[in-house]
């Protein structure tokens, strides 16, 4: 029998981990070197994916019931990076920055080793620093292998590119805040 993986039933809580974890590392060395923020969120994600299909397999879960806790626990990865990026990555934070998840992710249900769909939306067309954030946030999580499917618009971009199609538009009724401003 499989021991049970070890996590806390909330999503905040499974989060607070991962931002206490982030805090011990920038305690030791600021800014934090990519390789020890990469590990510890490797660690983490492996944790969240172990425990979610363990609660799956045990019948503690349905598949909804897991796909919805798995999507929640992963909006608490995406929220830690945001944080590690501002705080402890040593590159300029973004200004003005919203992420919000969209397609199946969007409506709070993620599949196992399904991608995860970003949306990254800034109030008008993003400026450098801003860019430099998106681009180190997507292959952090490409590092940890995750799929992404991602986007960075402007809320005026979204607007005009939602009118000229109808996946995109799609997408947008399902885009769901997850951080940032």
């Amino acid at each position: 029998m499989l021991t049970p993986t070890t996590m806390p039933r909330a999503p905040e809580a499974a989060a607070a981990q991962l931002s206490d974890a982030l805090a011990v590392l920038a305690s030791e060395q600021s800014p934090v070197p990519r390789e020890a923020a990469i590990a510890a969120f490797r660690r983490h994600l492996a944790r969240i994916q172990t425990y979610v299909r363990q609660a799956f397999e045990q019948e503690q879960l349905t598949g909804l019931q897991a796909a919805r806790l798995l999507g929640a626990l992963v909006d608490g990865v995406v929220t830690g990076l945001f944080e590690h990026v501002i705080r402890d990555a040593g590159i300029e934070p973004p200004k003005r920055l919203s992420i919000a998840a969209t397609g199946g992710y969007g409506r709070g249900v993620l599949a196992p080793f399904s991608d995860i769909d970003l949306l990254f939306l800034t109030d008008v067309d993003p400026d450098a620093p801003t860019l430099r954030a998106v681009e180190y946030m997507l292959y952090f999580l490409w590092d940890l292998g995750l799929k992404v499917g991602h986007a960075t618009r402007s809320i005026e971009d979204c607007l005009n590119e939602g009118t000229k199609d109808t996946t995109i538009r799609t997408a947008l009724l399902d885009a769901r805040y997850v951080t940032g401003d």
